[in-house]
């Protein structure tokens, strides 16, 4: 299906993609699956470039410079356009912690290294995505590391007999891969290799004999709009990713097969799908960083309002920087900026945007901020108060650690990173004691026999192995150490599985949640031979705009208005509830620590005691946190190892 002249439908598909990024990003649910959008656009891309280098090498026009030039006025200019407004809007905005991120991404963005900057920091769905203005800039990187490497490999194949099997091959390679790596969902998620086949099957269609048939058309292009409708309806951050990215690229493929219907086409082809497929490319750039910038100033949870005004204002910006950036510098002609101009502005704008990257990432520019900013610097490198790697649990490792190094143990902690925070309380307010810790992130320690059904969770199978694994080891350290034992956990709602028998079990509410955990407690004391068993509650940090060193780093806050939370927020009052019933169900089987008593009275809870953060992030406690809490409690724990 060869490309030739310009074809409306396909401005219609980007329309389509945009349109279920921007509704997904701002957090409209019935578009769960509107992430699947830039999977779309990886298909369109494989489907243009081949095409239209094929047509050029049989030609005997094709050239690299030409190439990668029209790639760059296409991509960069409203992306550095892009890169220094969200710079600008960042250091008016953003505290010195969350300046140095950004730093980090504006040069990885720069440079067509975003996905690989993101991959290493936090995942895309986590709840830290949205202190990032340029986290959508991911994909960008994955498109130009395709357009690096897809000429040169696209080249080699023309000149051997069927090209078009080698490009399969390609893509078969990669899906296996993202369905053996799908354990590992940030990793699929982010690196080119694992979108291949994404590429390939829009490359795949330039071979195909065009379909010609009227009512095949229309057929096709149904099938293909309903499939791409169903994966951004049906599918969720947390669903299969290989078979998502797969429905969605195949209704991709599907739609550029048969867009040229002559009924259903009209979908694709009315004046407003084509307008907002012309303007895609600058409403994909404009439309997250509205988002971000919105959610940071606002500090609450989008209304219905927020998002009707979200995506009304990614679109108009879009346009915006499209008509005044994109399409001037794509259609300009080559005698007023021709390819040598063209690499001359590239070179300088890239090294003054990484430049002024690296000055952002090195220091987060507390200067924004006056005396304050360099108040708050002392925290972020100060082990004994907030610890912004690591939290509270910094200096152990998660695959177990002991307060004194080595030798038996006192007291033995074990939960998930809710349990690993409270490391520098005992370290600090216990120093008498060995504590022996066992952790695992998202891992519920409660039950002897059941733990998390992580088939919902982004990582399954790594969380799923790891979790067992070290449930496994702790207990076997339990029953050989016949010492006090105390349980952290983030208690929460979600579905377990027996280990032994693979029996499922659904939470469906606090109340239910206290009931089996007080009844699997009574096991696993029972079941391991503890004499003592501590439960420490849940803390109750809110966190939707940020955590408290980074809200009295806001430009725009004082210290004041970062230093407590009402207890009547939803979030906050939910946990009260959760620590409340676990405290009567557990009764005797456990002594019932609550972080509420140390950090709330009847009106607020202290996100700030004494100046400093009790809290690292948007849920853990900093190093400062976890030694008020556990002090509180230190007397409780020495009264049990230590009666009379």
């Amino acid at each position: 299906m060869r490309v030739s002249g310009y074809r409306p439908d396909i401005d219609g598909l980007r329309a389509f993609a945009v349109i279920a990024v921007v509704l997904f990003h701002a957090g409209i649910t019935r578009f769960a699956g509107g992430y699947l959008g830039v999977d779309v656009f990886f298909v369109i891309s494989g489907y243009l470039i081949t095409g239209n280098i094929k047509r050029d090498v049989e030609r005997g026009q094709f050239s690299f410079a030409e190439f990668y030039t029209r790639r760059g006025r296409r991509l960069f200019p409203a992306l550095v356009a892009t890169l220094l407004v969200s710079g600008a809007a960042s250091a008016l905005l953003l505290s010195p912690a969350l300046m140095a991120d950004f730093g980090g991404s504006l040069a990885a963005s720069v440079f067509s290294l975003a996905n690989v900057y993101f991959w290493l920091g936090s995942g895309y769905f986590d709840g830290a995505a949205i202190g990032k203005p340029l986290l959508h800039t991911w994909s960008l990187s994955v498109e130009e590391q395709f357009y690096l490497v897809w000429p040169v490999f696209l080249l080699l194949l023309l000149r051997r007999s069927l090209p078009w099997l080698w490009i399969a091959i390609a893509g078969a390679i990669s899906i296996v891969a993202v369905i053996a790596w799908n354990g590992s969902t940030t990793t699929t998620f982010f690196l080119t290799p694992f979108r291949v086949y994404q590429f390939a099957i829009g490359a795949l269609l330039v071979w195909l004999p065009a379909v010609r048939t009227g009512r095949l058309q229309e057929l096709i292009l149904a099938a293909g709009i309903a499939a791409l409708v169903a994966a951004v309806v049906l599918f969720d951050p947390v669903s299969n990713q290989a078979l998502a990215g797969m429905v969605a690229a195949t209704g991709a493929a599907a739609v550029l097969s048969a867009g040229q219907a002559r009924f259903v086409g009209l979908l694709l082809r009315n004046p407003i799908s084509v307008y907002l497929g012309r303007i895609s490319y600058s409403v994909y750039l404009a439309h997250w960083p509205v988002v971000v910038f919105a959610a940071y100033v606002l500090q609450r949870n989008f209304t219905g309002a927020d998002k009707a005004t979200l995506v009304t204002a990614a679109v108009a910006l879009g346009a915006v920087l499209s008509h005044t950036v994109e399409q001037p510098f794509r259609h300009a002609g080559k005698a007023s900026f021709g390819r040598s101009r063209y690499w001359a502005s590239f070179t300088a704008a890239a090294v003054a945007v990484a430049l002024l990257g690296y000055s952002a990432t090195t220091t987060g520019w507390p200067w924004r901020l006056g005396e304050r900013g360099y108040f708050l610097a002392d925290f972020r490198t100060d082990p004994e108060k907030v610890q912004l790697v690591g939290y509270g649990g910094d200096g152990c490792n998660p695959n177990g650690c002991m307060t004194k190094g080595g030798g038996a143990p006192d007291l033995i902690v074990i939960g998930d990173s809710h349990a690993r925070q409270y490391y520098a309380g005992f370290l600090k307010a216990l120093p008498d004691l060995n504590v022996q810790f066992f952790e695992f992130s998202s891992c519920p320690f409660y039950s002897p026999t059941y733990t998390r059904d992580f088939r919902t969770h982004p990582d399954p199978i790594l969380y799923d192995k790891g979790c067992r694994q070290m449930r496994a080891t702790a207990f076997k350290a339990i029953r050989s150490a016949r010492v006090p034992v105390v349980i952290g956990q983030y208690w929460d709602i979600y579905p377990m599985i027996d280990e032994i028998t693979g029996q499922k079990r659904q939470l469906e509410s606090a109340e239910d949640l206290a009931t089996f955990a007080a009844s699997e407690l009574v096991k696993l004391k029972r079941d391991l031979g503890i004499s003592h068993l501590f439960v420490i509650g849940n803390v109750p940090t809110v966190g939707v705009a940020g955590t408290p060193l980074d809200c009295m780093g806001r430009t725009f806050l004082t210290m004041a208005a970062c230093a407590s939370e009402a207890i009547d927020n939803a979030t906050v009052s939910a946990r009260a509830a959760i620590n409340g019933l676990m405290a009567a169900r557990i009764g005797d089987t456990a002594l019932f620590l609550d972080p509420f008593d140390v950090l709330c009275s009847d009106v607020k809870c202290l996100m700030i005691a004494d100046g400093i953060p009790l809290y690292s992030d948007q849920t853990h406690l900093s190093a400062w946190g976890a030694r008020r809490i556990v002090t509180e409690f230190a007397s409780k724990i020495e009264t049990v190892l230590h009666p009379g």
